[in-house]
């Protein structure tokens, strides 16, 4: 072993102390064996993780896959398939119905049909009593006078022709 102190050679490796410079050795001794252990642990740590993905491996391979559906999961699997295809189907055609329901709607909506009467006014009468002998309802006198183009309710004459419509 050699001094670090002083640099003589020759000293005995179990020597406490350098006879020449009286250095201690112990402290060096101590990081000597700390260097040693340290690479130990080093090749410690290697083995730890080799035998880590070794037994990893071990457990891909022997575990069962577990992504496996069982027969009864793919009889539902199945039947939910064929609900789909089925709801599909019927979305398809309440989305044809839908459109035309809308092209329907959008349709003019033609004037409600309604039978008409031609009436003759007798004398006294008034579009009032009119509507409502006609109509059974005396404030409908604005429809006849619309529908006539009548411009003042109040102003008809005996054996004017009226069109009345219900």
């Amino acid at each position: 072993m050699d001094c670090p102190v002083c640099n003589s050679t020759g000293i005995a490796a179990e020597s406490k102390k350098c006879p020449h410079c009286n250095a201690d050795f112990e402290a060096f001794q101590l990081t000597k064996k700390i260097e040693k252990s340290g690479k130990n642990k080093s090749i410690f740590g290697w083995v730890a993780i080799i035998l880590f993905f070794i037994v990893l491996i071990v457990l891909f391979v022997k575990t069962p896959n577990v992504n496996q559906p069982s027969e009864q999961e793919m009889q539902e699997l199945t039947q939910l398939k064929k609900e789909l295809v089925e709801a599909q189907e019927q979305n398809e055609s309440l989305l044809i119905k839908n459109k035309d329901l809308k092209a329907q709607l959008n349709k003019p909506i033609a004037e409600k049909a309604r039978r008409e009467k031609v009436y003759i006014v007798k004398a006294g009468e008034t579009l009032f009593t009119i509507a409502r002998k006609v109509l059974g309802n005396g404030f409908k006198y604005q429809d006849i006078a619309r529908d006539n183009n009548v411009s003042d309710p109040d102003i008809i004459t005996t054996g004017q022709k009226l069109v009345i419509y219900y």
